[in-house]
């Protein structure tokens, strides 16, 4: 039970670590419950940004400031964590949420004068109020996170939002217009490790499918670092064409946004589309969809059915990839469902 005013809330700390793109969005749903909750605090991102991500959390409405921690040199040296332990302390915070589970960091967040600590690190021994953690790596780790709020007399609900201005659509906008197209559909068919990636020759044939079925091409999304497994597919189809790799985050987003569709492996920007409710089909082979799938309400799952997945590895001791599985038929099934609606 509550036993203290909302009012007297001013000041909150949300630590999230050094998040990748899926991590990040994961914890937009907190800072969305935060702000419905707590409309005259300051809101603040506690962690690490990735120079890509960070346009995100600076386009949040949700998030007022960031404090920035270099978390990794503070586990390594201690000579770092006087200077960092200060300057916490100097912050004064109210209310602090801890969505890591480092023995230090949550530490340190405990002896920093915080009034309430909410957080599921250290079997909770440092949290001043107990939130359910039985269904941890059961449920969806955005849902999991809201679970802090729930002994503070909050009811929170599963909010998917992402801020985005006007200017972010206008590259986006000109690339469509120079390609001469008028619909397409978003293909993510790289995810950053191999094991989670759909074979290429599959999403060629998805591709060609949606043309000549539909009439859609398909914009195939990622940056430099996914070009050779994007070359891979347009190589072998006149209905895909590959993104700017010079897109912003936000560009990416934007485009997404422009989408009638999104398919595509377990992935930021297929995250960055089911926040904006676009429909997608996610497909799911090695990670676990229950943990970390897309959460808009437009979002369909298709999963392998192999017993040992999902293992959440980087890497398979079968030898395997079970995300090949999931078939062409599947997927397409899906699409035609998912279209027809539209």
């Amino acid at each position: 039970m509550r036993n203290f005013d909302i009012k007297n809330i001013k000041k909150i700390g949300v630590i999230v670590g050094n998040p990748g793109l899926g991590d990040l969005l994961f914890s937009f749903p907190l800072f969305s419950n935060l702000r419905r909750n707590f409309p005259e605090a300051e809101i603040y991102f506690i962690g690490n940004l990735r120079e890509y991500t960070m346009s995100l959390v600076l386009r949040s409405k949700n998030i007022d400031d960031i404090i920035y921690y270099e978390e990794y040199k503070i586990q390594k040296i201690p000579g770092d964590l006087p200077h960092f332990f200060l300057n916490y302390r100097k912050e004064k915070f109210d209310l602090i949420f801890d969505l890591q589970r480092h023995f230090l960091i949550t530490t340190l967040t405990k002896f920093s004068g915080v009034k309430i600590f909410q957080s599921f690190s250290m079997k909770q021994i440092f949290s001043t109020y107990k939130a359910d953690d039985s269904l941890r790596r059961k449920e969806h780790n955005a849902l999991h996170h809201l679970r802090l709020l729930e002994p503070l007399g909050i009811n929170p609900e599963l909010i998917c939002e992402l801020n985005l201005f006007e200017i972010d659509f206008k590259k986006p906008k000109i690339f469509l217009k120079e390609k001469n197209i008028d619909k397409f559909v978003a293909i993510v068919a790289s995810s950053g490790y191999k094991l989670k990636n759909w074979s290429q020759e599959n999403y060629v044939q998805i591709i060609n499918y949606l043309y000549k079925n539909f009439g859609y091409k398909s914009i195939l999304i990622g940056s430099k670092e996914d070009k050779k497994v994007l070359e891979g597919i347009s190589n072998f189809t006149e209905n895909a064409i590959t993104m700017p790799d010079d897109f912003k985050i936000e560009e990416t987003a934007a485009l997404l946004k422009l989408s009638a569709l999104t398919v595509g492996n377990d992935s930021g920007p297929l995250h960055l589309a089911s926040f904006q409710n676009i429909p997608v089909i996610g497909l799911y082979g090695s990670t676990n969809p229950n943990l970390c799938g897309p959460l808009g309400k437009n979002s369909v799952v298709l999963q392998t059915t192999v017993s040992c997945a999902p293992c959440s590895l980087y890497s398979c001791p079968y030898n395997m990839k079970c995300i090949d599985l999931i078939s062409v038929d599947d997927v397409s099934m899906s699409i035609s469902k998912v279209l027809k609606l539209k």
